[in-house]
């Protein structure tokens, strides 16, 4: 039986530092609906932490762009329900890479 695993999956990039826009990581075919349910909630989640910060006045970095990734989220989760696949939970990392 060969030992268990140790290799930890690869982080997720920053997608605000990969991507321009949300919509332009929504658009991205080189990624698997999942891949970019999984991105764009990170993207979610990043922005939720910004505006709290904000909220507690430390403002200052880049600007949230919250409703417009949101948006992006919710497309990619309708079409994933369209084709009957389920949307990844939250904080899910995304599946591995096709080919990888």
């Amino acid at each position: 039986m060969p030992p268990p695993s140790t290799q930890q999956p690869e982080p997720l990039p920053d997608p605000s530092v990969v991507y321009a826009t949300p919509e332009e990581l929504a658009a991205d075919e080189g990624l698997s609906l999942e891949e970019r349910a999984a991105l764009l909630e990170r993207w979610v989640q990043d922005d939720e932490a910004l505006v709290r910060a904000e909220g507690e006045g430390m403002a200052g970095g880049e600007r949230p762009q919250l409703p417009r990734v949101a948006r992006m989220l919710a497309l990619v989760r309708e079409r994933l329900a369209a084709e009957g696949r389920p949307s990844p939970p939250p904080e899910a990392e995304p599946p591995p890479r096709r080919g990888a």
